[in-house]
């Protein structure tokens, strides 16, 4: 998903938990002065990337999007009234000695990883 996919009525959730609205000024792509509240306050949408990934604090990259099972759900959030229409993927990083340890538990077999912590390739 995309920051241009975002509409005015959705739900994100933060990498905090944290669950506010988008209110877009318009109907078109996010634009400036778009912004996420959760009523107490809000949060600029032009902090964020296209990716959903906030430029400056990674707590507030949006990690889920959600809809309103009904129109008038769009007001109130509660997690029982929504679907969640997308996660972002997380991808996991290790190190070589790390994925080595986690093969070695699934597979009870050790490996060696040839080419160094850079390689392009393995051989």
């Amino acid at each position: 998903m995309k920051k241009s996919d975002l509409r005015t009525g959705m739900w994100v959730r933060f990498r905090t938990g944290e669950v506010v609205m988008v209110l877009l000024n318009s109907k078109d792509v996010c634009r400036e002065g778009d912004i996420l509240t959760n009523g107490k306050g809000y949060f600029s949408l032009e902090k964020y990337i296209d990716d959903l990934t906030h430029s400056e604090v990674i707590g507030l990259d949006i990690v889920e999007v959600l809809i309103a099972q009904r129109t008038w759900d769009i007001i109130a959030f509660s997690e029982d009234n929504f679907d969640c229409i997308w996660v972002r993927e997380e991808k996991m990083n290790l190190t070589q000695e790390e994925a080595k340890e986690i093969i070695y538990k699934a597979t009870g077999k050790k490996i060696e990883i040839k080419g160094g912590e850079n390689a392009l390739y393995r051989v």
